[in-house]
């Protein structure tokens, strides 16, 4: 039951090396054996997305694709063990002048739940809403500048035609990242109804939906990659921790995310708990560190500086390195997770990653020379205003909050700073937060959710980049030049190289408090669940088809 280790880890980027050529790829993810769904089960969710509009391009980040990813499929999947890529709508690839094109062969004979064909028409129609005005995909930015456009071949065959090489391209295309929508039936019924009884071509089809309550899905007969386990999948929103281990032990729900503090009660009520290693790597943003030419950047504060001003800048980078001394990681370990985590060395690779550079060291816990650089940077009683802590708990992630609680607690205790906190929710977050980027004096904890994709950089520019929908760090070019070096590399090495060189730049910057990388947890009752194996690296429970049930 155990997942295995992430792809992050030495082993790394296996199917990577596979695009150094242009050959041919002919990926397999058929079922080994035929099997019938049977039974129901109840899953128990902190979220059920932001704005529970069922279009990929109306949901704002991986959240929604919890309601979403039963329904639709793009043109590649992940393997649930390794993270590497396999056929979804796609049969087979190909990887053309060096990573400038992408031939997609697709599927002949998959049908959507009305019954109709799916072509090469729906992943034309699919991207171009994703990259429209109304989008607001956090795959949108990427996309949109990314792709000149898609050329249709035939019914089965098309090809993106980008503005530069790309050879991680197939993650731009993955179930999570992108989704595949039929374009008859968009246009037949219109967008709200399309948003509101979703069809896809995927494992599951949603027949009921009771907003901030619940999701029915029913299995689709003999599915083309792999018909579900459970005949029926039920989602139950239910946001607080306590109440869903409750619930789990009463038999109303079958499977839930847990608190790490919950652990030992679930242990003993005699549920079973399954770990998912890596799947969050916490951080604390330092907000505001925007490029200077943003009417929102605001070089008064204290970690920013004045880029016409190098002297401003070292300060600033003094007041960072700071507020990362004050505060103990290894107790923030043992106090909220458990004693289950090492320290994260960056905000985005875990420590035990291959894209962390040999030598690099996790900031230790110091609070007098945290003071001192304090005292120096030209701030020995803290700062002249308070600064904004917002406490926001993500699925999967319920520690986001508690562990900006014991930051904000560590820079009052150590360096004499005002910390007001505010609890807030994600939608209320993304469109006047990260998106607006009006974090100038905020602060926030972040578990970001790494996922095992053969190259990192597609979980990453939709949080690191300049450009990016948000922005969980800083906007610095080096990383936007780097990442720029990443996409249009084809030697593996040299691209493990620009990763390191990617975490270097942010851990001797100190643009984020580094925290923890820490498993996700899940407890479930053995009773009516077989099996579920969950892909590593990722936070968000998925891959609701996988689970198979006692019989």
């Amino acid at each position: 039951m155990t997942p295995m280790l992430h792809a992050w880890t030495r082993r790394g980027l296996l199917a990577s090396s596979l695009l150094t050529c242009a050959a041919t790829l002919t990926p397999a993810m058929a079922q080994t054996a035929p099997r019938e769904a049977f039974g129901t089960y109840t899953i128990g969710l902190s979220s059920l997305g932001t704005a529970e509009a069922w279009l990929p391009w109306l949901e704002s980040g991986r959240e929604g694709w919890l309601g979403l990813e039963p329904v639709y499929e793009s043109l590649v999947g992940s393997d649930v063990k390794t993270g590497d890529f396999l056929a979804q709508l796609s049969s087979r690839w190909e990887m053309e002048d060096q990573g400038k094109s992408w031939r997609f062969f697709l599927k002949k004979g998959v049908k959507f739940h009305d019954g109709s064909e799916f072509t090469a028409e729906d992943v034309v129609f699919s991207h171009e809403a994703m990259i429209a005005d109304r989008s607001v995909s956090s795959s949108k930015p990427v996309l949109k500048a990314l792709v000149e456009k898609i050329e249709i071949i035939n019914p089965y065959e098309i090809v993106y035609r980008l503005r530069q090489q790309d050879v991680t391209f197939l993650g731009r295309v993955v179930q999570g990242n992108f989704g595949v929508v039929s374009k008859a039936y968009h246009e037949k019924v219109g967008e709200r109804e399309a948003a509101a009884k979703p069809i896809g071509t995927g494992p599951y089809r949603m027949v009921e939906h009771k907003r901030q309550q619940s999701i029915v899905y029913e299995a689709i007969p003999n599915h083309h990659v792999q018909t579900a386990g459970f005949q029926t999948v039920v989602l139950r929103r239910v946001t607080d921790q306590a109440a869903r281990l409750a619930m789990l032990r009463s038999g109303e729900i079958d499977i839930t995310e847990i608190a790490f503090k919950l652990k030992r009660e679930a242990e003993a009520a005699g549920l079973k708990l399954m770990r998912v290693p890596g799947a969050a790597v916490y951080h604390v943003q330092l907000g505001g560190q925007l490029a200077p030419t943003r009417e929102q950047f605001d070089k008064n504060v204290p970690w920013v500086g004045d880029p016409a001003d190098p002297a401003s800048l070292e300060r600033a980078r003094k007041v960072r390195l700071a507020m990362n001394l004050a505060v103990d990681k290894d107790a923030i370990i043992e106090a909220v997770f458990e004693g289950e985590g090492s320290p994260s060395i960056t905000g985005f690779f875990p420590p035990d990653s291959e894209f962390i550079a040999p030598g690099l060291k996790a900031v230790g816990y110091d609070p007098k020379e945290a003071r001192r650089l304090l005292t120096e940077a030209g701030y020995p009683n803290g700062f002249s205003r308070d600064i904004e802590m917002l406490l926001m708990p993500w699925p999967g992630r319920a520690e986001m909050a508690d562990v900006g609680e014991v930051v904000a607690g560590f820079w009052e205790k150590n360096l004499g700073l005002k910390v007001r906190r505010r609890p807030i929710d994600w939608a209320t977050f993304a469109p006047n937060y990260a998106v607006a980027r009006k974090m100038a004096w905020v602060t926030w904890a972040h578990g970001f959710n790494p996922r095992a994709f053969p190259d990192p950089i597609n979980g990453m520019d939709t949080w690191m980049m300049t450009e990016s929908r948000y922005n969980s760090i800083a906007e610095l070019p080096a990383l936007d030049a780097l990442a720029s070096k990443v996409r249009s590399e084809t030697d593996r090495s040299k691209r493990v190289g620009l990763y390191r060189d990617m975490g270097k730049t942010l851990n001797e910057g100190y643009n984020a408090v580094t925290i923890a990388s820490v498993p996700a947890l899940y407890a479930y009752n053995p009773k009516r669940i077989a099996s579920y194996p969950l892909p590593p690296g990722e936070a968000y429970l998925g891959g609701y088809h996988l689970a198979t049930p006692v019989r």
